[in-house]
């Protein structure tokens, strides 16, 4: 049989190009998916913590953080959280409430004070994303003779 008649060229298949095509769409497809996955490009809801103009400020003698909502939209407190620190370790992570605090509300949050160490930093937190909206460090205590007052 001679060789020329096995591969003639009118019988060229345009599967090959299409397979190619086909595998190309379905990457990009694939790889798409898998980006907006990775990279939370769905959303999570819940408020934005770069936006939120939280203010904290510090009641050593009631152990206490009175946060205020500077402006923009209404945020949901639940998300948020009022973290204290002494000597570097977190000692308490209280929840700053369930309601939604709107602009010029304030909202004071309880803090435990760590036991035998004090509290050199509280931090305001945006629980789902970790992120810190307001970092305050609460006024030296006053040593007297027999030791901390």
């Amino acid at each position: 049989m001679p060789q020329h008649s096995l591969f003639n060229v009118n019988d060229r298949a345009v599967s090959p190009t299409s397979a190619v095509m086909l595998m190309t769409v379905i990457s990009v497809l694939l790889a798409a998916t898998v980006g907006a996955v990775v990279l939370g490009a769905g959303g999570q809801g819940g408020d934005d913590p770069s936006t939120v103009q939280l203010t904290a400020d510090v009641d050593t003698s009631a152990d206490a953080v009175t946060l205020t909502h500077a402006g923009d939209d209404p945020v949901a407190a639940s998300e948020y959280e009022v973290v204290a620190y002494a000597d570097g370790a977190v000692v308490d992570r209280t929840a700053v409430g369930t309601d939604r605090i709107a602009t010029d509300e304030r909202v004071s949050v309880d803090y435990a004070t760590g036991g035998e160490h004090v509290v050199d930093e509280l931090r305001v937190v945006h629980a789902p994303s970790e992120s810190v909206v307001a970092t305050v460090a609460p006024a030296a205590p006053v040593r007297d003779f027999d030791g901390w007052a």
